[in-house]
């Protein structure tokens, strides 16, 4: 999946807590894919695919388990990352990990509910969003 020249693409990657399987992890996942998708600042949403699957593999749908591909514009990131952090607590030991790109710097925001405060969660989108907005003014 790649973003559009206005958008900006995100790296969703969820985590369940220690006691969840493979199976649960993916099954959590699609939820929250659909529940994504139904936000209207999203501009697409996908699962996470992974390189070429080797040969000889069973598997039919080669994604990344626990990680959701998401274009959106810049200004609507912190809507985004305040619905992921709402998510994340709706649930026990939920974690959320969203990761970009901004020209050469990557920035990463991992989001543990027992660990961080609102106002924390909120300062990091914050620089999230300025570092995107300034990548794109120098477009």
């Amino acid at each position: 999946m790649t973003a559009s020249a206005d958008s900006t693409l995100l790296t969703v990657q969820v985590g369940t807590g220690a006691n969840d399987d493979a199976e649960g992890l993916d099954l959590t996942t699609r939820q929250l894919l659909a529940e994504i998708r139904e936000l209207k600042e999203i501009g697409s949403a996908t699962l996470q695919r992974e390189g070429a699957m080797p040969e000889g593999t069973k598997s039919l749908d080669p994604v990344t388990l626990g990680q959701i591909a998401v274009a959106v514009l810049p200004a609507a990131v912190p809507t985004v990352i305040a619905f992921l952090q709402s998510w994340a607590l709706r649930g026990e030991g939920r974690t959320v990990k969203i990761k970009t790109q901004a020209g050469d710097r990557s920035l990463e925001i991992e989001y543990l509910p027992k660990s961080m405060s609102q106002e924390e969660l909120m300062k990091l989108v914050d620089k999230m969003t300025r570092t995107l907005e300034k990548r794109d003014k120098k477009k």
